[in-house]
């Protein structure tokens, strides 16, 4: 009898170490960091357009994305426009640090504040990929710093921007303070612009993720499908709905070539927008609802555009801390009390 006891003892013994070791598996798998992350751009989604498109099931890609992970409200507290925008989430800092507060006040972003920047230092340049592919020219360039004797000299999409300077020989000129990426177009792998639309762009990042899909990664893919069709035809047109729904199949054809990399299950997709659209007319000068989808099950709250990129950084491993301004944003995945509401599952 007492043998059968200590036998059976035994047994529960063995059962009991076995699910302890399920459970820390399952936890590890959920809790190992991505190799590579995809930061998908819809410039000018609203969150209510998506969140619309998605119900009516018309959005299968991110419905799918979000379904292992989470959809969180994004609400932006300054300037709803393009820059502005995707300046604070590449490098999660307010203006008033980058120095780019709209798509006319504006300056190059300081060398080394951008996510490109900080993940190359981290992981070492040779040993990491970074990439951005932007289907816009205007508001999304690497144009750089540059002195003119006459305004007429300077391009006209930058003549709003200039200052009046005077050159060392005391003579009048006119300065170009620079785009806000102008400082990172040589200091990242690879840095294409003015794509013009979402099926050029999906091809361009296609093609770059065949190449490097050996080795871990940052890609940045920005689709602005939805902001031409917002300022052409209307928020509330049909155009822009299409647009939407071009973005998804896009982000599908990303997820698909993941998937026939391999290295889907250890690559992090994070889908956002710079803005809204207006919920009249055709501009967004009032656009501030926008959203993160991701496959990241930690993200477990709401909160702000400055949010976006100590979320990404984290994610690869980044001890916050240590950055140099510190960030003011906070990680999706952490809750801060008193400041956002967490998601409820």
């Amino acid at each position: 009898m007492k043998r059968t006891y200590v036998y059976i003892l035994a047994v529960c013994v063995s059962i009991a170490a076995a699910c302890a070791l399920a459970v820390t598996c399952v936890t590890a798998g959920i809790g190992k960091r991505p190799r590579s992350i995809i930061l998908v751009g819809w410039d000018a989604a609203s969150r209510d357009t998506v969140q619309g498109l998605m119900a009516q099931g018309r959005l299968p890609n991110l419905a799918a994305l979000v379904s292992g992970g989470a959809f969180v409200d994004i609400d932006v507290q300054r300037i709803t426009d393009t820059k502005a925008g995707w300046t604070e989430i590449l490098t999660g800092y307010p203006p008033e640090i980058t120095g780019t507060h709209d798509n006319h006040m504006y300056q190059q972003i300081p060398q080394g504040y951008t996510v490109f920047e900080r993940l190359q230092d981290f992981f070492g340049k040779g040993n990491f990929i970074t990439v951005a592919v932007i289907s816009k020219k205007l508001h999304m360039d690497c144009f750089p710093p540059q002195r003119y004797d006459r305004i007429e000299d300077v391009p006209e999409d930058y003549q709003s921007t200039v200052r009046t300077e005077l050159n060392p020989d005391g003579q009048g000129c006119v300065y170009f303070p620079g785009e806000p990426f102008a400082g990172i177009k040589d200091k990242i792998d690879v840095f294409v612009n003015d794509l013009r639309s979402n099926s050029n762009t999906l091809q361009e990042a296609l093609r770059l993720l065949e190449k490097y899909r050996q080795k871990p990664f940052f890609f940045f893919v920005h689709f602005g499908d939805i902001d031409g069709a917002g300022h052409k035809f209307g928020v509330n047109a049909p155009q822009v709905a299409n647009a939407v729904i071009s973005c998804d199949a896009c982000l599908g054809a990303l997820v698909q070539k993941l998937k026939e990399y391999k290295i889907y299950d250890t690559t992090r997709i994070y889908v956002t927008a710079d803005h809204g659209l207006d919920t009249i007319g055709n501009s967004h000068r009032d656009a501030p609802f926008i959203f993160l989808a991701t496959n990241n099950r930690k993200v477990i709250r709401d909160g702000r555009r400055i949010d976006i990129a100590p979320t990404i950084l984290e994610d690869f491993g980044v001890d916050l801390s240590k950055i140099k301004p510190a960030l003011p944003g906070w990680s999706l995945t952490k809750i801060k009390r008193c400041k956002y509401c967490v998601r409820k599952r």
